[in-house]
């Protein structure tokens, strides 16, 4: 009978399988690989946590043997119980410094920091400024004491100073005002540059340097001759009147435009600029006449208009009496101008409350040209009837003015005053048509609806 390793029992070459026994095998198998991992794992551990002991040696035994930062090497080379390995920081040479039975220079630069940070605060400038001893160095945030004076200002002298502070002046800092508190001196003949040292106030004023008392003021009788300007509250002549004017040589007038009172001017004035007035009044004319801008006056005329007749009749619109119905009357006067004489026509037109009623007219016609004939013409009927006023003129008139001359109190339906051109012909569509003629004061006259067109 043989066992084998795995499992196999064999018994005079027959093959037994114990299959619980190989089971065993195997899992005390795996065991054994799982123990033989976590061996290696704890070995590196062991290894890992070797290396860090031996760091924190190494650090312990350079701490153990650095003996610090020194200003000299000869303080380096002076130290007590010096031992081998021992090193140190010389700010002289900025190298390290080390032991080996003595104190050598090693050549190597000193790590970090050559020249410790100063923990001093730091020190205010001075007048003359000092170099300085201390090798250590200022931190980037460092702040200087503030270099400034807390003492009052002082004022300004006439000759200076130097000074001898080592302070500033602050930027809000006032100087005490250099100002007198004494009343100005008044000015004297000869004069003088004083001796204060302080200035004017701008409101300042001097003492009166003159009389003020007018009794015991000198007369002068003589003239007195100034080269500058005189200024004076009032300028009094000896016996001058308060309706006198005093001229520049000394002398009176009374000759003078005033605001207040009436004057008379006899002779011609110039103006350079407008005159502006309530009203003009020329001597010896009337409400009728017109002041021309050359001073020259005319007949007054309410409209106006030229017309120039040829080979041919020629019908001229002199004006309008408007549909009205307040009772009234319009009165218009018209002028015709030519080369053989004056014509005129009054005419007088009646309204009633129903509209236009009666009128009346006269007529002077011209020569044997211009106007001869006028035509009172209506349109409508009733409280909407309006009339027109024409003229007609003769051929071969040539030049002629038509003006109104004049008209009555009541103006407000008359209208369209020589506001058109003339016609070769009278308006067609009137409701009557009447001829005025001429050398005729006709009494009053009724509207009818007959056409009289001569």
């Amino acid at each position: 009978m043989k066992l084998e390793t795995n499992g196999v029992m064999t018994l005079k070459n027959i093959n037994l399988l114990n299959n619980d026994f190989l089971a065993k095998i195997t899992t005390l198998g795996q065991e054994v690989n799982v123990l033989q991992q976590t061996l290696g794992t704890a070995t590196q551990d062991i290894g890992g946590l070797q290396q860090q002991i031996n760091v924190i040696n190494e650090e312990l035994n350079r701490q153990t043997h650095f003996r610090g930062y020194y200003l000299l090497s000869t303080d380096i080379q002076n130290l007590p119980n010096s031992a081998n390995r021992d090193f140190a920081f010389s700010a002289e040479s900025g190298t390290v410094w080390m032991y080996d039975a003595a104190w050598y220079n090693s050549g190597d630069i000193v790590p970090d920091q050559v020249t410790p940070a100063s923990d001093a605060t730091p020190l205010a400038d001075s007048g003359t400024g000092v170099a300085g001893t201390s090798n250590e160095y200022s931190r980037g945030d460092h702040k200087h004491p503030l270099q400034v004076s807390d003492v009052l200002s002082s004022k300004d002298t006439s000759v200076g100073t130097v000074g001898q502070a080592s302070s500033y002046a602050r930027s809000d800092h006032q100087n005490p005002t250099q100002t007198v508190d004494t009343i100005p001196v008044s000015d004297s003949a000869d004069g003088s540059y004083g001796t204060v040292d302080s200035y004017a106030r701008n409101d300042h004023s001097y003492p009166i340097n003159v009389q003020t008392n007018d009794s015991i003021i000198p007369i002068v009788n003589g003239q007195l001759t100034y080269d500058g300007n005189v200024k004076a509250t009032k300028f009094i002549k000896s016996g001058g009147l308060s309706t006198q004017l005093l001229l520049a040589n000394g002398d009176t007038t009374t000759d003078f435009v005033t605001k207040a009172t009436t004057q008379t001017i006899t002779d011609s004035k110039t103006f350079n600029n407008y005159v502006t007035a309530a009203g003009y009044k020329i001597p010896n004319r009337t409400n009728q006449d017109m002041l021309m801008a050359d001073g020259s006056t005319k007949p007054f005329t309410f409209a106006e208009q030229e017309f120039y007749i040829t080979g041919s009749i020629e019908y001229i619109k002199l004006c309008m009496f408007g549909a009205y119905t307040t009772p009234t009357d319009v009165s218009v006067e018209f002028t015709c101008k030519c080369r053989t004489g004056f014509g005129l026509i009054y005419f007088n037109q009646v309204y009633t409350s129903d509209g236009i009623g009666t009128y009346q007219y006269k007529l002077q016609s011209n020569m044997s040209i211009g106007m001869d004939v006028c035509y009172i013409i209506y349109f409508g009927t009733c409280a909407n009837r309006y009339g027109e006023l024409w003229a007609r003129v003769l051929m071969w008139s040539n030049k002629l003015i038509f003006q109104q001359t004049n008209q009555g109190m009541e103006t407000e339906p008359l209208m369209d005053v020589l506001n058109n051109a003339m016609q070769s012909q009278l308006p067609s569509g009137a409701s009557s048509s009447t001829a005025l003629l001429a050398n005729q004061f006709n009494s009053v006259v009724h509207i009818s609806s007959s056409l009289n067109d001569n």
